[in-house]
């Protein structure tokens, strides 16, 4: 087993994580399958569809396995706080945002705008196909610019984007990843109407 020198105190923490582990029953599991259901049916209507072997019990199993594989190996698995193994409530919330990362993680949406338009357009663009990509990528950023007007963190990530979106640069996340991820979300909409 590994020592995680960050944290001196992991082995009582690991001790917590084997005491919630093992207070997981059968409701809570299945509180846990519905909760990523509902995530994976909520990705499928924002046009993010998972693989269909990929369902909400894996996921939970997958989620369960991450924590594990943290108490051994915390390059390779979850490490939780102390505060969300504290008690069994919180474990679930630490184990709902596990699963949250997971799926955004592994089944993120296309984040560059060329992959994105391209998609929309041809996969061999000729001159006619690339103006038409030049000229949606710019009704694309006009569109975000408008809609992220009174979100100061939003808008310095779309600066950001803008700056390197022809060469087909992802969504820089500048250290949050969920501004980032909103942009992108909003990016897809956008792309979504417009076509």
């Amino acid at each position: 087993m590994q020592i995680n020198i960050k944290n001196p105190q992991w082995h009582l923490l690991k001790e917590q994580v084997v005491i919630r582990l093992q207070e997981l029953n059968t409701q809570d599991l299945n509180s846990l399958t519905r909760f990523a259901e509902h995530r994976l049916r909520r990705r499928a209507e924002l046009n993010c569809p998972l693989p269909s072997f990929y369902g909400g019990a894996d996921l939970v199993q997958t989620a369960l396995m991450k924590v594990l594989q943290g108490c051994t190996s915390p390059e390779i698995g979850r490490q939780p706080r102390s505060e969300d193994v504290r008690s069994k409530p919180e474990f679930m919330s630490y184990l709902g945002g596990v699963i949250n990362s997971l799926i955004s993680a592994q089944h993120e949406p296309t984040s560059s705008a060329p992959a994105l338009i391209e998609a929309s357009i041809c996969p061999n663009p000729g001159p006619a196909e690339l103006a038409e990509y030049h000229n949606l990528t710019a009704e694309l950023l006009r569109q975000l610019r408008d809609q992220t007007g009174k979100m100061p963190a939003l808008q310095e990530v779309l600066q950001a984007w803008e700056e390197d979106i022809h060469d087909g640069g992802s969504v820089p996340h500048l250290g949050h990843y969920k501004r980032a991820y909103r942009v992108r979300q909003l990016a897809q909409k956008i792309l979504l109407n417009l076509n």
